[in-house]
């Protein structure tokens, strides 16, 4: 990989869609699009933080052993 970088230079330089015009419809739909697979990775992180805050309040209303979170 690194001698094709060195080989083939003009093949690390950005697409149209980067490089050109930041206007374009193209580029908003690129940035849209990264703002929008942000916003599901987010999501789901939040998703699974949940599950394991459910889980540790069902746990300890059931009175299994809980240990506290310690305090900063």
């Amino acid at each position: 990989m690194g001698a094709m970088m060195l080989l083939l230079p003009q093949r690390l330089l950005a697409c149209a869609t980067c490089y050109g015009e930041s206007d374009a419809p193209m580029a908003r739909g690129v940035t849209f699009a990264i703002l929008f697979l942000g916003m599901v990775i987010a999501s789901v992180l939040a998703g699974v933080v949940a599950f394991f805050v459910h889980a540790r309040r069902k746990a300890a209303a059931q009175g299994g052993a809980v240990v506290p979170a310690e305090s900063a």
